[in-house]
C-alpha cells in the first residue's frame, strides 16, 4: 500500500527559467517511473542557500507531495542522489490524512 511523503527538492540555481520547469518536469518522471504519483506541488523559487554547494550561492526550491510504495522509496533515492539538476532533497513521511484539505496542484 502506498504511503504519503513530503519532499523538499532543490534545483540547481544556475539553470534558466527554463531549464528548471524541464529538469523539474524530469523528476517528476523519476517518481512516476518508480510507481509514485505526485499530488501537489509547492514551487518555492529561488532563493539564497545558507552555504555554497558546489559553488552555487542560490537553488531553486520546490516541496513535492506524493505517495510511493515504501519498498520502492529507497531506489527513487538512489536515482535522485545520481540527478545532476538536484543539488540536495529531504523526503520525510506524512502523516495519514495530513494532506486531506489541501487541495491539488
Amino acid at each position: 500500500m502506498s504511503k504519503n511523503y513530503e519532499g523538499l527538492f532543490i534545483m540547481r540555481g544556475d539553470l534558466d527559467d527554463g531549464r528548471v520547469d524541464a529538469a523539474f518536469e524530469e523528476l517528476k518522471g523519476l517518481i512516476a517511473k518508480h510507481g509514485g504519483t505526485v499530488s501537489k506541488v509547492d514551487k518555492w523559487g529561488r532563493r539564497k542557500l545558507a552555504y555554497p554547494i558546489q559553488k552555487l550561492k542560490e537553488g531553486v526550491y520546490f516541496i513535492v507531495y506524493f505517495a510511493i510504495l515504501p519498498t520502492q522509496l529507497l531506489d527513487l533515492e538512489r536515482a535522485l542522489k545520481l540527478y545532476e539538476n538536484l543539488l540536495r532533497f529531504l523526503i520525510i513521511k506524512m502523516e495519514e490524512g495530513a494532506l486531506a484539505g489541501a487541495g491539488t496542484k
